[in-house]
C-alpha cells in the first residue's frame, strides 16, 4: 500500500489540519480505518492518537482511494 498527500489545509480555529491522502492498493482490499490512520501518522510524522479518520472514497476496480483525515495539534 502506497500513499501520498494530495492536499493539506490548516484549520487553526479547530486546532487541526485537514489532509486528503491518495492510497494505491492494487490487488488488495480497501484499507481499513486503522491502516489509514497508521499511514497518515507515518507520512505526517505524528502520533496515531492525534489522527482522526473521517471518510474514504473508493473508485471501483481502479485500486485507488482518497481518504480524509484530521490531524490535531494536541490531544486536548
Amino acid at each position: 500500500m502506497e500513499a501520498k498527500i494530495l492536499t493539506q489545509k490548516d484549520a487553526d480555529l479547530m486546532n487541526r489540519k485537514e489532509v486528503v491522502l491518495e492510497i494505491v492498493h492494487h490487488g488488495t482490499k480497501t484499507p481499513t480505518k486503522l491502516e489509514v490512520i497508521k499511514k497518515a501518522a507515518e507520512l505526517l510524522k505524528t502520533e496515531e492518537s492525534l489522527v482522526q479518520f473521517k471518510k474514504i472514497n473508493e473508485a471501483f476496480g481502479i485500486g485507488k482511494c482518497k481518504a480524509l483525515v484530521h490531524v490535531y495539534k494536541d490531544i486536548n
